[in-house]
């Protein structure tokens, strides 16, 4: 099965490992910036937020050293998941 991460991009779920707010990245949360950070050097990211209007919301990690910066925030891809059957796997660690 796929998942609508935005900007017309489907990512199969079987490859997804995380989705994280982007947020995390900004504020004082040092192990989201150092993993993301290497993630960038080694990876392929694919920003489909429009950077330019600073619409990042969240960051899709798939298996495959790719990485998305998605303009939907991470609640919404989760419902997403669970509403089309596509969250048998998923665990939910933000507390909301």
């Amino acid at each position: 099965m796929f998942l609508h991460i935005g900007t017309n991009v489907l990512v199969p779920t079987s490859e997804m490992i995380a989705i994280i707010a982007h947020k995390g990245t900004k504020d004082k949360n040092k192990i989201n910036k150092k993993f993301l950070k290497k993630v960038m050097k080694d990876g392929e990211v694919i920003d489909i937020s429009n950077a330019e209007t600073d619409n990042a919301k969240s960051i899709v990690f798939v298996n495959n050293n790719r990485v998305y910066i998605s303009p939907i925030s991470p609640q919404t891809l989760y419902l997403r998941s669970t509403k089309f059957g596509l969250s048998e796997g998923l665990k939910k660690i933000d507390g909301r």
